[in-house]
């Protein structure tokens, strides 16, 4: 679905103000629930005891041979395997990248660096010349400063520099940092613009050290003082031309280590395992249980009946698995883990998807008929495709546990893509008719993954059609009926779905009929504020069918006193003109509470009763406080009394009602709309709600906020557009002109009340 998981709210599980006692029996039923599934799947999938060959140790004479009735091939183990793929990617020689441009590089930087040295040293000042060597990170010795005054000196540093870069950059410079891939014989260069890569002999290539060394040896007639300087230079201006390439040399590596080969001897039918009067070796142990394992892959061996220690370790595997699952549920999905509903829902689905894994494997049925995406698509809609996407990985490792279909890479990826694909193809259920599509995406990721495993394991195109033709039979069976059965499931779990929210848009609901009727304006109202709020929600991605609903009841209330409110009042008739601030106030917020107890009574579902009493969070209502303070003075006024009651938006959705609801009235009051007045219009507002912390509350983050604010402010301006103004009717659209004495219509609608100064101007 589009949004996020919209059940109830509170938990007793972790509530601290609960009796242990009562928490205990909280979670000893849902521990209970946890044994008695794992129980479940154990009685269907009892676990078999490993074939049996023989017993048999280093050392040991046997008086008959031992004769391979099949053919196999004896595996390396994991630390033979692991050492030859070593040895192999330590063959592989690295590659460089060569930077032809590194040699013209450093020369200009040699240059000017000499270029420098030349005019200070011109002045005859030692003093300045060391000034400016220490600004170089050079720290020349009272002996090197004095001997660069010469002319000659330098002109033979600056020559020998030169030539010491463009002589062993073209053979090839290495950081240091990346000597240490330099333990292979030969090295490969990649050139620029040339696709094939060249070896060269590692020997040839200098390290950095070694290339400063080789320079200042030039000189090696000079001090040693001299020397040291021109080593120093170089360090300073070297320039790399040989830079490792990690990215393709991995790959190389990865390319040695796949292509060693994972068997070491193979073994033909009829072929002497051991040969008899001969003491078992260690090579003919490693044989025996490549033997062994052949015969229990293909189910040569038995043994009859169920032994203890099996069961016990089938059930810790599944208690495992099961328990990890329920314990992260609790953490992070807590309203979920406290609905005894929910839980129940779910065993149950995972209850009938083993029970026809049972007869899958009973019954030597197709494992493509696995029915995973009837568990997952029901629980990507009653919740998200996250959850139900947790859910299919741990039904994937639970099954490829079970002794038909154990450690099955087919099984294993079908069902993990069967899981993925139902769970991600969920979005918004709004008609039965989508079910077709879910079953098609479905099948198209089942397709995908036979089709890998068809080139894997070699398989002919008659078995990829076959088992083509099996998943897709699964996934539309699956999904209908899982589809099918989502309203019961719904209606057991009490979570509101999409098609639920659907069944409160009808305008031909009480409430929403009575709101039409008693109060059009503030119906009116609603409806664009819908508008405002869904376009905006979807912008980030939140539950933008949610906020529309929510939005139809969030000013329910008004219907008991809707002549209080500024939009179903005829034009200059106020009834707060005569009454008391704090009456006109309370009158006000009072709609927030009636409006609550209207849902409740109504049975609207939480998560829209949520829209009424957060969307005016606890903000203040400054006209009628000012009007009292004029009236009654400041210490006789109490700011609580022109306080909503709040809470403040706990969702984004509630969130962007409370934007929505705001904008939608300001704008009705904003003079000569346009683009720009109305972005900034929504900018100050939206500010101004995040001055108040009245967003603080909500998960929405800064980033969605900008989206927010661009989204509300392109629904607008498409409203707001200007339109063509007709000769025939320019009379009757052309604004009349004020007249002296005309009084200003007064605005007493409560957003309109709270935004006035921002939007008239």
């Amino acid at each position: 679905m589009n949004g996020p998981p919209i059940n109830g709210k509170g938990e007793i599980g972790s509530d601290s103000s609960v009796p242990l006692s009562q928490k205990f029996i909280f979670h000893g039923f849902r521990i209970l629930l946890v044994v008695v599934l794992v129980g479940f799947v154990i009685a269907l999938f009892p676990p078999k005891g490993p074939p049996v060959l023989g017993s048999y140790f280093e050392g040991l004479v046997l008086s008959d041979p031992v004769i391979a009735e099949i053919s196999f091939t004896v595996p390396k183990s994991a630390s033979e395997l692991q050492r030859d793929r070593s040895d192999a990617a330590a063959g592989v020689p690295p590659t460089f990248r060569y930077r032809p441009e590194a040699t013209d590089s450093m020369r200009l930087s040699l240059n000017r660096f000499f270029d420098q040295l030349d005019s200070l040293a011109y002045l005859g000042d030692e003093g300045v010349l060391r000034v400016f060597l220490l600004d170089q990170s050079l720290n020349a010795s009272t002996e090197q400063a004095s001997s660069l005054l010469d002319i000659e000196t330098r002109r033979l540093l600056r020559e020998n520099a030169l030539l010491g870069a463009q002589e062993y950059a073209l053979q090839g410079i290495v950081d240091a940092g990346q000597a240490r891939e330099l333990n292979t014989d030969r090295v490969l260069i990649q050139d620029p613009g040339i696709e094939d890569r060249r070896s060269i002999s590692s020997e040839g290539i200098l390290i950095g050290g070694d290339f400063h060394s080789r320079v200042a040896d030039k000189i090696a007639g000079e001090s040693s003082e001299l020397r040291e300087f021109l080593r120093l230079v170089m360090i300073r201006n070297t320039i790399y031309s040989l830079v490792f390439d990690a990215v393709v040399t991995e790959a190389d590596r990865e390319q040695a280590r796949q292509a060693v080969p994972q068997i070491k001897g193979n073994v033909v039918e009829q072929e002497a395992i051991v040969r008899a009067n001969e003491p078992i070796t260690t090579e003919d142990l490693e044989r025996l249980t490549a033997y062994g394992n052949e015969l229990r892959r293909i189910e040569f061996l038995e043994e009859s009946g169920l032994q203890l220690r099996l069961i016990l370790g089938a059930f810790l595997m599944s208690l495992t698995i099961i328990g990890i699952f329920s314990v992260l549920l609790h953490l992070v999905r807590p309203a979920i883990y406290a609905s005894m509903r929910s839980l129940l829902l779910l065993s149950g689905l995972v209850m009938i998807y083993f029970l026809v894994a049972r007869i899958v494997g009973a019954y030597g049925l197709p494992v493509e008929l696995l029915p995973i995406s009837f568990v997952i698509l029901p629980v990507a809609v009653l919740w998200d495709s996250r959850f139900a996407l947790l859910l299919g990985f741990v039904m994937t490792f639970l099954t490829v546990a079970q002794p038909p279909f154990y450690a099955s890479s087919q099984v294993l990826f079908l069902t993990m893509v069967g899981a993925g694909t139902a769970a991600l193809s969920v979005r918004v259920l709004r008609r039965r008719a989508q079910t077709l599509v879910f079953a098609t995406v479905i099948s198209a990721g089942y397709a995908i993954v036979l089709l890998a495993l068809t080139f894997l394991e070699q398989k002919t195109l008659s078995d990829l059609m076959t088992s083509a033709m099996w998943t897709t039979l699964n996934a539309f069976l699956s999904a209908f009926v899982a589809m099918g059965l989502v309203t019961m499931f719904e209606w057991f779990t009490g979570i509101t779905t999409d098609q639920t929210l659907l069944e409160w848009a009808d305008p031909n609901r009480p409430l929403l009929r009575r709101l039409s009727q008693e109060a059009p304006g503030t119906y009116a109202h609603s409806v664009n504020a819908a508008n405002l709020g869904e376009s905006a929600a979807n912008a980030i991605g939140a539950h933008g069918l949610l906020v529309r609903i929510g939005m139809y009841y969030h000013d329910a209330g008004k219907v008991l006193k809707p002549q209080y409110f500024i939009e179903n009042q005829p034009e200059g008739l106020n009834p707060h003109d005569s009454l008391d601030p704090v009456l006109s106030a309370a009158i006000v917020k009072e709609h927030v509470t009636e409006g609550s107890r209207l849902a409740k009574e109504s049975n609207l579902p939480v998560v829209i009763q949520d829209f009424i009493t957060e969307h005016h969070g606890t903000q203040f209502i400054s006209i009628f406080y000012n009007q009292a303070i004029e009236r009654n003075g400041k210490e006789k006024v109490t700011k609580q009394d022109f306080t909503y009651p709040g809470p403040k938006p706990q969702s984004k959705e509630t969130a962007i009602a409370m934007m929505a609801d705001s904008i939608e009235s300001a704008t009705r009051v904003l003079q000569e709309p346009n683009a720009k007045r109305l972005k900034n219009l929504v900018e100050k507002i939206i500010q101004n709600k995040q001055e108040e912390g009245q967003l603080d509350e909500s998960p929405l983050t800064l980033a969605e906020i900008t989206i927010l604010k661009e989204a509300f402010a392109n629904s607008l301006a498409s409203i707001h557009h200007q339109r063509i103004e007709y000769p025939t009717s320019k009379h009757l659209t052309k604004s009349p002109q004020k007249t002296a004495g005309t009084e200003p219509i007064k605005i007493k609608d409560k957003e309109q009340i709270e935004l006035e100064d921002m939007s008239q101007e």
